[in-house]
C-alpha cells in the first residue's frame, strides 16, 4: 500500500531551482573565474570574487533572469569585472549589483553601483589618511572657508535639538597633512539621482542619504592622484550612464561610452562615414553565427574544434559564453574563416568532430 513512486510519478523540477543552478555554474566555472584572476587586485581572491557574487545574485531572481539572454550575461560579467578591477566585493556594503530591465534587449541587464564606503576604501588604499563623508542640517553650525591660502571646515552639530532636514552634503580628506573637502546641496546630488537608471530601485531607495554621500567624494576623485585604470572604474558604475539603446560591444566594457553632442537647434550631428558603418555593422556573434549557418556547421562544431586545437581550455559551453570569455579567439576565428571553416567540414567527414 505504501509503494514508493516511480519514475514518472516524481514530480517535475523545480524551474527556478534549475535557474539557480545554471546561474551559479555559469558563475563558478573556470573561464569566468579565470577573467576575474587577470584584473583583480593581490588582496582578494577570484575564488572568493565569484562566491560573494554567486551569493548577490541568488538573493535577486532579476539578476538571476538576466543569465537567461547573452546580453544580460554579458552585463553580469562586465559588472563583476568592474568590481574585480576595483578590488570592492559585490555584497552590498561596498558595491551592488542592480539589474534593471533593457526594453530594448528585452531581457534583465546588471550594473554595479559602488557605495561611498567603497569609493572611501579606494581612496584609503591609494595613500588618503583619512576620508569621510556627512551630511549637514539645517540645524548644525556649518563653514567652509579659505584662510592664507588653507582650506577650513567647520561643522557642528547641536545635539540638545532636533538636527531638521539635510540640505548639504560633503567630503572631507587628508593626504600628507593637508585638508581638502567637497560640498554638494541636496538638489545636485537628487540631479545625480536623476541621471542613474536605478534612481528607482537599489540603494537609491533604500539607503538614500548614503548614496547622497557618495556624490562629493565621486566628484572630488577627479582631483585624485590616481592610476588611469582605477579612475576608469570610479566611473564605470551607472551614476552617468550612457542610454539604454546605445550599441554595447560585448567584447568591451560598457562604461566609457561618450555621448554625441547636440547641435545648436537640439538635433544630433550625423555620424562620420565610417563611425556610421561602424555602429550598423553586425556584431562579433552575429557574423559569427550566420558563418556557421553558411557552412552549416553548428555552435558545437566550433567548440569543438577550438577544444581540440588549444585556442580554448574546453570549459566554455556557448559562444556567447566564447565571445565573452575569448573574444580574441572570436577574431581570429573570423579573419580565418575559409581555412578553419574547410578543416571542421574535413575533420567532420573523417568523424573526428561531433
Amino acid at each position: 500500500m505504501n509503494e514508493k513512486p516511480t519514475q514518472q510519478q516524481q514530480p517535475a523540477a523545480n524551474p527556478a531551482a534549475i535557474q539557480k543552478r545554471e546561474v551559479a555554474a555559469f558563475l563558478s566555472s573556470e573561464a569566468v573565474r579565470n577573467q576575474v584572476a587577470k584584473v583583480l587586485p593581490k588582496h582578494v581572491t577570484p575564488e572568493r570574487m565569484v562566491r560573494i557574487a554567486v551569493t548577490a545574485v541568488m538573493r535577486k531572481p532579476e539578476l538571476q533572469q538576466a543569465c537567461d539572454h547573452p546580453v544580460g550575461r554579458a552585463s553580469l560579467l562586465n559588472a563583476l569585472m568592474i568590481c574585480s578591477q576595483a578590488g570592492l566585493e559585490p555584497d552590498g556594503r561596498l558595491a551592488h549589483l542592480i539589474p534593471f530591465y533593457s526594453s530594448k534587449n528585452r531581457c534583465f541587464e546588471v550594473q554595479v553601483i559602488f557605495d561611498w564606503k567603497g569609493l572611501v576604501t579606494l581612496g584609503l588604499r591609494n595613500g588618503f589618511e583619512s576620508i569621510y563623508a556627512d551630511v549637514v542640517c539645517d540645524n548644525d553650525e556649518f563653514d567652509a572657508y579659505v584662510e592664507n591660502g588653507v582650506k577650513k571646515l567647520l561643522h557642528r552639530v547641536n545635539w540638545k535639538v532636533g538636527r531638521g532636514n539635510p540640505y548639504l552634503v560633503y567630503c572631507v580628506t587628508m593626504r600628507s597633512g593637508v585638508l581638502d573637502y567637497e560640498i554638494m546641496t541636496i538638489e545636485e546630488t537628487e540631479e545625480v539621482r536623476s541621471r542613474s537608471r536605478a534612481k528607482d530601485g537599489g540603494p537609491w531607495v533604500t539607503d538614500t542619504l548614503e548614496m547622497r554621500k557618495k556624490s562629493p567624494i565621486r566628484r572630488m576623485s577627479k582631483r585624485w592622484d590616481l592610476l588611469p585604470e582605477l579612475r576608469d572604474v570610479i566611473n564605470a558604475d551607472d551614476d552617468t550612464p550612457p542610454p539604454l539603446d546605445a550599441p554595447k560591444a560585448m567584447s568591451t566594457p560598457l562604461f566609457g561610452t561618450k555621448q554625441p553632442e547636440q547641435l545648436e537647434n537640439g538635433t544630433k550631428p550625423e555620424p562620420e562615414p565610417e563611425k556610421q558603418a561602424e555602429v550598423a555593422g553586425p556584431s562579433p556573434l552575429e557574423t559569427m553565427r550566420g558563418l556557421l549557418v553558411k557552412a552549416k556547421l553548428t555552435e558545437a562544431n566550433l567548440l569543438d574544434y577550438l577544444a581540440s586545437t588549444g585556442s580554448t581550455d574546453g570549459s566554455v559551453g556557448s559562444l556567447d559564453e566564447l565571445v565573452m570569455t575569448a573574444p580574441e579567439v572570436v577574431n581570429g576565428v573570423i579573419d580565418q574563416w575559409a581555412e578553419i571553416s574547410g578543416r571542421m567540414v574535413a575533420a567532420l567527414k573523417k568523424g573526428g568532430a561531433k
